[in-house]
């Protein structure tokens, strides 16, 4: 017998859209929403999933105009795009509330320190800065239990069920590392 998820209190970013919003975008009325339900099925389902983040303060010396930023990562497989912040969110930008639809940490801290100084990397010689002779890029991990939300929509007749994955801060429906990310969860 598999055991419930846990009730937990967890902080998140403030979503940017309501459930209706949500709805409206993953169900879009019209033409849209006929193609996506003959290709997918008729859209059974909508839920709110919470992925955990850890926020890191980063400066990257020798980068012009870098300063100093605030991103964070995921904290399971480390394969979401980061988030950028201006500083470390607070106040009216955080919710906390009670959930059993969030994904466990599964990351070490040393793993997800690795993956963002990659990103980072990645990220300042895509800009142009190849030539950079003495690039270093230092982090300090941030106490902040955060967590991003996500609206999942399920779609399908039968046994078949298909998901899309809509970021409920960017307002961005995912691709397939974020449909990868909870379809993994889901199976466990």
């Amino acid at each position: 017998m598999i055991a419930p998820a846990r009730v937990e209190i967890i902080q998140t970013l403030r979503p940017a859209m309501s459930r209706e919003e949500a709805l409206a975008k993953l169900c879009p009325a019209g033409l849209p929403g006929l193609l996506r339900s003959a290709l997918r099925g008729p859209l059974r389902r909508i839920a709110d999933a919470y992925v955990p983040y850890r926020l890191y303060r980063v400066e990257a010396e020798g980068v012009p105009r870098f300063g100093t930023q605030y991103m964070a990562l995921d904290a399971v497989q480390g394969t979401l795009d980061p988030y950028r912040f201006e500083g470390v969110p607070v106040g009216p930008s955080l919710v906390s509330l009670e959930t059993r639809n969030r994904l466990p940490r599964t990351l070490e801290e040393d793993r997800t320190r690795e993956l963002l100084i990659e990103s980072v990397r990645r990220w300042v010689y895509q800009r142009g800065f190849f030539r950079l002779r003495r690039l270093e890029i230092r982090l300090e991990l941030v106490p902040l239990d955060l967590h991003i939300p996500y609206w999942l929509a399920f779609y399908g007749m039968d046994e078949r069920t298909h998901i899309s994955v809509l970021d409920a801060v960017r307002r961005q429906v995912e691709g397939a590392r974020a449909r990868d990310l909870f379809r993994r969860w889901l199976l466990t």
